[in-house]
């Protein structure tokens, strides 16, 4: 028998397919709900009239996001207190995306901390990964100089864990965006066919778009043109407002000279958006740079390991002199991308979020 724990962490093809083979169970309607909310259906919402008492705080705070007429003025937390049990972890989740989506990011950040450790109160592991995972994304927001490989690394691999290739997914998408800014491109695109290949589940929601046009726009840094049309055009299909902007900037940079008014565009495609007129040249990696990248992307690692990694068997003498010029190198083209802390190498920035607090 399908629980509400198990419904709340459902993929869009889970939910479409509850929704036809479960008309009769007491979750179906908030299943819907859940379904039009991850396909940003606003005309469901517009047309919604009846709502269950139970489920009626959860309901009308996912209409208010998707509708953009959420009240700030509201006591989410005095909401929270007389739920039952089961809905905390939810509601909690809910709150902390319409902070999020409104650019209320510190406390979007504590509303996610409320949601983990409810939603981990009632078994709903799956949904408690894709809280930590917007809690990662969240703090990205609030530093945004900083990277976060290694946290999103974190979360894919505890997402893999319960079988969660969804959340694992947009971690890899988090981070192909981060390989991108370091100019390697050809690591960013592994990172996103790998995403996209685990977002099928989700085919249609926010995250799917959002990689699906981030991998376009690889393909035109890496002058693959026709890829990137063949994305361009599947992009294309989305409803939602922030992506139907990023396929504009995807049109411009495939040759449209047309004016284009933005009022949905996402801060990164804000920034690539200006980039796109730079005369600047793209900052390019070696190799062995890109290898270097690709190592640390997956955890911390000493200079021995490194140097093995890298060069294979050598004299250490000589591996030691072309690791230091490499390190040399790589943070001249990306200032301190590589740091050191205590015979550690790591990216700088990464492993921000204190897991082991959080999942204590």
């Amino acid at each position: 028998m399908i629980e509400f724990n198990q419904v709340i962490e459902f993929s869009i093809k889970e939910l479409r397919e509850f929704c036809i083979s479960q008309v009769n169970s007491e979750f179906a309607e908030y299943a819907e709900v859940l379904l039009a909310y991850m396909s940003g259906d606003a005309d469901f919402f517009k047309g919604l009239s009846k709502i269950s008492e139970e489920y009626s705080e959860l309901v009308k705070l996912r209409r208010d996001i998707i509708l953009g007429q959420v009240d700030f003025e509201k006591d989410f937390k005095t909401v929270l207190d007389r739920l039952d049990i089961t809905l905390k972890g939810e509601y909690a989740f809910i709150v902390a995306q319409a902070y999020g989506k409104n650019d209320y990011h510190r406390e979007a950040y504590d509303w996610y901390c409320l949601a983990y450790a409810s939603l981990k109160k009632i078994g709903a592991f799956k949904k408690a990964v894709k809280t930590l995972l917007n809690l990662v994304a969240t703090k990205s927001r609030i530093d945004a100089h900083k990277n976060y490989i290694l946290d999103y690394q974190y979360v894919a691999d505890q997402a893999l864990e319960y079988d969660c290739k969804v959340v694992a997914g947009i971690c890899l998408l988090n981070i192909s965006v981060e390989q991108r800014k370091f100019g390697a491109y050809e690591l960013s695109l592994e990172s996103i066919h790998q995403a996209l290949e685990y977002l099928k589940e989700d085919k249609g929601a926010d995250h799917f778009f959002t990689a699906l046009v981030h991998r376009c726009h690889l393909f035109i840094d890496l002058g693959n043109y026709q890829m990137a049309i063949l994305d361009y055009q599947k992009v294309k299909m989305s409803n939602f407002p922030h992506i139907k902007e990023a396929s504009v900037v995807i049109k411009q940079l495939l040759g449209d000279r047309e004016q284009y008014t933005f009022d949905h565009l996402e801060p990164i495609w804000k920034e690539r958006l200006i980039s796109k007129n730079s005369t600047s040249a793209k900052i390019k990696l070696t190799k062995t740079e890109k290898l270097l990248i690709s190592i640390l992307s997956e955890k911390e690692q000493s200079k021995e390991d490194l140097i093995e990694q890298i060069y294979g068997e050598i004299d250490w003498e000589a591996g030691e002199n072309r690791f230091r010029m490499l390190i040399s190198r790589l943070n001249r083209k990306h200032k301190g991308i590589i740091i050191k802390s205590k015979d550690i190498f790591k990216i700088a920035g990464s492993k921000i979020v204190d897991f082991q607090r959080m999942t204590s």
